[in-house]
């Protein structure tokens, strides 16, 4: 997957996306149930390659740090939250 690709798909379905931690070194997304399906299609070679992705389940969405995924996929993270505050 390209760097735009996830771009798009997180300002095309309005996902919040922040860094968190205590050193700032998660970047978290938090996914809606109803794009989740969206988001897993996009990174499916990820989780068969990697044995799944961690996440974090909230009443209205799916909390995913995504800073590994980046990583497998030659992602800066940084860019992704740059475009997604522009």
């Amino acid at each position: 997957m390209k760097a735009i690709k996830l771009y798009k798909f997180i300002n095309n379905n309005g996902i919040e996306i922040h860094w968190r931690g205590e050193n700032k070194d998660k970047l978290y997304i938090w996914v809606q149930y109803y794009n989740f399906n969206g988001f897993r299609d996009l990174i499916q070679d990820y989780i068969d390659q990697c044995e799944g992705l961690e996440v974090t389940m909230m009443p209205y969405n799916v909390v995913i740090d995504i800073v590994d995924m980046c990583e497998y996929y030659e992602i800066e993270p940084d860019d992704i939250l740059s475009k997604s505050d522009d």
